[in-house]
């Protein structure tokens, strides 16, 4: 039995921003749930036609301090795109799809970053473009994964209910029982 917990209207705060997943310690779960639901979210999509895009981020570095950062922060997502533990927790082991990075960035300067986006100060002396950004109509989202769960036959739908404990099932199904 699978459950979504939803509360009622529940995506009316929701950013609709699917994340890279870059910001995070390289070794926390919580980069390797980011970057696995990353990619479950964009195949999701694609498969249920549910409207998304790849739109992309720029992170923007106007001072040498600022640029600095971007360079420590690609390193680390250079380093995360390396590391083979990681990607087997983002793939659940399944080393499928194994040829793109998980964390793809490029570091771009002034004129790179000034074709892309034109209209950006002449202040900004370099960036780093996260391909992998992206935004999702979640209400539409919300609204397939529920016509999802009610036409498999295999879950429930629970409404404002609060969650005391979840434990994995014991059927070889890869799934949680709440």
């Amino acid at each position: 039995m699978y459950f979504l917990l939803l509360k009622y209207q529940p995506c009316s705060r929701n950013s609709q921003v699917i994340h890279a997943g870059i910001y995070y310690p390289q070794d926390s779960l919580k980069t390797a749930l980011c970057l696995r639901g990353r990619r479950l979210t964009y195949n999701y999509c694609r498969k249920h036609n549910v409207l998304y895009k790849k739109i992309g981020k720029l992170i923007l570095a106007r001072t040498k301090d600022e640029r600095d950062y971007l360079e420590k922060l690609y390193g680390k997502c250079q380093g995360m795109n390396a590391d083979e533990g990681l990607r087997r927790a983002v793939m659940f082991g399944h080393m499928e799809g194994r040829d793109g990075d998980l964390a793809p960035l490029r570091m771009m300067d002034q004129s790179e970053t000034l074709a892309l986006e034109p209209h950006l100060s002449p202040a900004i002396r370099s960036s780093l473009f996260s391909a992998e950004t992206g935004i999702v109509d979640s209400h539409a989202f919300i609204a397939s994964l529920e016509t999802s769960i009610n036409s498999s036959k295999n879950g429930e739908i629970v409404y404002s209910t609060r969650v005391v404990r979840i434990d994995p099932a014991h059927d070889n199904s890869r799934g949680w029982v709440a």
